[in-house]
């Protein structure tokens, strides 16, 4: 193995004292493992970008799903409104049928009054009204 000898500035030298500690290596060992690995960058470039290309693609499909998932929810909400109209509806309809039911029971007891009654109880209802008894 040849021998170099290099002049680095006082932080940069300190730098790498410090990342050879963390490596847990000697700083010669550290500089030549720089050096030897210098061109691995490049693959993992490759690497990082096609890991990008598949983040953009499932980053797309999430906001199409996003998106398709507000539509839904837009078409839900406005089913739960047309809901709460048509119950609203059905309630309107129910207190005017038990309006109509509780008028045809009081006319039916009329009617049954009215056939009960006597000749002169009817002349009399006829000249004044029915009392609502």
């Amino acid at each position: 193995m040849d021998q170099i000898t290099i002049r680095v500035e006082s932080p940069t030298l300190q730098s790498l004292e410090e990342e050879a500690k963390d490596d847990e290596v000697t700083r010669s060992e550290y500089i030549r493992n720089l050096l030897r690995d210098r061109h691995e960058p490049s693959e993992n470039i490759e690497e990082l970008r096609t890991e990008v290309a598949q983040c953009e693609t499932e980053l797309e499909n999430v906001r199409d799903e996003k998106e398709r998932l507000s539509e839904k929810v837009d078409e839900l909400e406005t089913e739960i409104e047309r809901l709460k109209n048509e119950k609203q509806v059905i309630i309107e309809q129910r207190s005017e049928n038990t309006e109509l039911v509780e008028y045809v029971e009081q006319e039916r007891n009329l009617q049954e009054q009215y056939r009960k009654a006597g000749i002169i109880t009817k002349a009399k209802w006829s000249l004044f009204g029915m009392d609502d008894e």
